[in-house]
């Protein structure tokens, strides 16, 4: 779906750059939800190391909506 760019960890907290890949369905999907700031109040964005798998995973939730990305 894409890779990260840029982790670290920042006075606000986990801070997290990356780029989407282009013609992937998900992508595409996480790309509308985050363009232009179109997350609303109260969504969460989690990114876990290494998930149940054992694989990178970037979570949305935005009200009772999940979003789960894995990357290989």
């Amino acid at each position: 779906m894409g890779t990260w760019t840029e982790v670290r960890e920042d006075k606000r907290g986990l801070y997290v750059e990356g780029k989407l890949a282009k013609g992937v369905a998900k992508a595409a999907k996480v790309l509308d939800l985050i363009s232009g700031g179109r997350l609303p109040d109260g969504s969460k964005i989690i990114v876990r190391l290494k998930s149940k798998e054992g694989r990178p995973t970037l979570e949305f939730q935005i009200g009772d909506r999940y979003i789960k990305v894995r990357y290989d």
